[in-house]
C-alpha cells in the first residue's frame, strides 16, 4: 500500500477506480493527464468485517431460502456505508475527490435467486455485482458522480478508446514507477479512473 500523497497539483482533480475481486476490492486513486497518469494511492479493502458474510450468497445457501433476500440485503447495505466510509476517508487523507470510476457495476446478473444458489459459478458473479453496486451506491451517497466501465477482456482497449489514447503502455510505465503490487487489478482500476475524469470533464 502507498502512502497517501498530499500537496500535489493534482489534488483536485483525483479520482476513485475500484476492481472487485471476489470478495475485497482494489481502489487506486488517481489523477491524470491520461497519458502519463499519477498514482496517489493503492490499497485493498474488504467491504465487510464479517468474514463469514463477505460471500454473501455462498453464505445464503446455509440459510433457509426464506431468509436468504434479507441476508443479502444487510450485507450489500453493509457494503454501500463502508463504501461511503472509505471513500470519505481517502478524500480527507488523499485529497479531494472529482469522480469515481467502478470496473462492473452492470454485470447480466439472473434474476432469479434460486438459480444463482443453486449454481456456484453464478454466486461468485452475483457476489461481485453486489460489491460493485455497491461501491456505486456509496459513491452516490457520497455526493461524487460515478462512472462504470463494463468487465471486460478488452478493457484497457475499451478505456484507451474513450480517451483517445494508447493506455497499455501508460498502465505499464505506471506500473514500473510505483512498483509491486500492479496487478490486474490494479491496472483496470486505474483505467476505470481516468474514464471517470473523463466522464466528468476533468481530464
Amino acid at each position: 500500500m502507498n502512502a497517501p500523497g498530499r500537496g500535489t497539483s493534482h489534488e483536485a482533480r483525483l479520482a476513485l477506480g475500484w476492481r472487485v475481486h471476489s470478495s475485497s476490492a482494489v481502489v487506486v486513486a488517481v489523477s491524470g493527464p491520461a497519458e502519463s497518469p499519477i498514482v496517489a494511492h493503492r490499497e485493498t479493502v474488504a467491504l465487510v468485517d464479517d468474514a463469514s458474510l463477505r460471500e454473501p450468497y455462498h453464505a445464503a445457501t446455509a440459510v433457509p431460502f426464506d431468509d436468504a433476500p434479507a441476508l443479502i440485503a444487510a450485507v450489500a447495505e453493509t457494503a454501500a456505508a463502508a463504501a461511503v466510509a472509505m471513500i470519505g476517508h481517502l478524500a480527507a487523507s488523499v485529497g479531494a475527490v472529482a469522480a469515481v470510476g467502478v470496473v462492473g457495476g452492470n454485470r447480466q446478473i439472473a434474476a432469479d435467486l434460486r438459480r444463482i444458489l443453486g449454481k456456484h459459478a453464478l454466486l461468485h458473479a452475483a457476489e461481485r455485482d453486489l460489491y460493485e453496486r455497491a461501491i456505486v451506491e456509496g459513491a452516490r451517497r457520497a455526493g461524487i458522480p460515478v462512472t462504470t466501465i463494463p468487465a471486460t477482456g478488452s478493457l484497457v482497449e475499451d478505456a484507451s478508446r474513450v480517451l483517445a489514447v494508447t493506455l497499455g503502455p501508460s498502465l505499464v510505465a505506471l506500473g514500473k514507477s510505483v512498483g509491486p503490487p500492479w496487478q490486474k487489478d490494479h491496472r483496470e482500476a486505474t483505467a476505470a479512473a481516468l474514464v471517470a475524469l473523463h466522464a466528468g470533464g476533468v481530464l
